[in-house]
């Protein structure tokens, strides 16, 4: 893979994005065992989900999507 020590070369990516009237920064950085990203807003509680995991990316190695299927009902 494209890896620089722990973060890889297509690391930290800072997308934007519009929801309602509200203006969030959208994070998605990208590591050697996994990909994290924050939708902007502060955090209340975390859920676990045993799930499938695709990661879309462009040409140039880029991620453009990611789909997650939860494994359970």
């Amino acid at each position: 893979m494209y890896s620089l020590s722990n973060v890889s070369s297509s690391a930290d990516l800072d997308y934007s994005m519009n929801m309602s009237s509200n203006f969030y920064q959208v994070e998605i950085r990208e590591f050697d065992d996994g990909v994290y990203i924050s939708f902007g807003g502060e955090p209340f509680n975390a859920e676990s989900h045993d799930a499938n995991v695709q990661i879309w990316r462009d040409k140039d190695g880029r991620i453009v999507a990611i789909d997650i299927f939860y494994d359970e009902p």
